[in-house]
């Protein structure tokens, strides 16, 4: 062992996912990793002066699943769209953008998950990173989203479109462009 863990969980009905030793009694942890799973025998070498140790107590101790809210069918629609949590600046966002369009140029759409409100805040924005396929970015609470000018074009939201979208509303500037759009516009 090169240096204690951080956490000890012993006496535990452990169910470790491993066919070929599908249960243990003890697990080891050190930062974000797990170092040891097995008997409590085996669990002593991990322990050091700093090791906070936790009796299982019989209880059943599983891998982990934290997921604060989503919805299954979306959650996994989700997965094919580029990632935009971690977008800071609009350079950011035209990086992770282009690099998702080249990657998937079969695809009609451009589309992202997760970015910030702050980023973008029209399409114009949106038309200088990608103007060519529809570009459509849903926000991080799943309520908010911007779209190109190409995306609104294919909807047939133009400028002096005035209908209302079922489920939605479409933000426009001081000339009635359409610029926001919090209805889902992709097919």
């Amino acid at each position: 062992m090169s240096q204690p863990a951080d956490i000890i969980i012993t006496n535990a009905k452990v169910f470790t996912s491993d066919e070929s030793n599908p249960r243990a009694e003890a697990v080891a942890v050190k930062g974000n990793r797990i170092v040891y799973v097995g008997d409590n025998d085996g669990a002593e070498k991990y322990r050091g002066e700093k090791t906070r140790i936790i009796d299982g107590q019989g209880r059943t101790l599983t891998l982990g699943f934290i997921d604060t809210h989503v919805h299954l069918l979306h959650g996994s629609m989700w997965m094919g769209q580029a990632e935009l949590r971690e977008v800071r600046t609009k350079e950011d966002l035209k990086n992770i953008l282009v690099q998702f369009a080249d990657a998937n140029k079969t695809s009609e759409w451009v589309a992202g998950r997760g970015i910030r409100y702050d980023i973008v805040s029209t399409r114009q924005e949106l038309d200088e990173i990608i103007a060519d396929r529809p570009v459509y970015i849903g926000a991080f609470d799943g309520h908010t989203a911007w779209a190109n000018t190409k995306a609104f074009e294919m909807e047939g939201i133009l400028k002096d479109d005035k209908r209302a979208l079922v489920n939605g509303i479409i933000v426009r500037d001081e000339v009635g462009s359409p610029q926001v759009n919090c209805a889902k516009m992709m097919r």
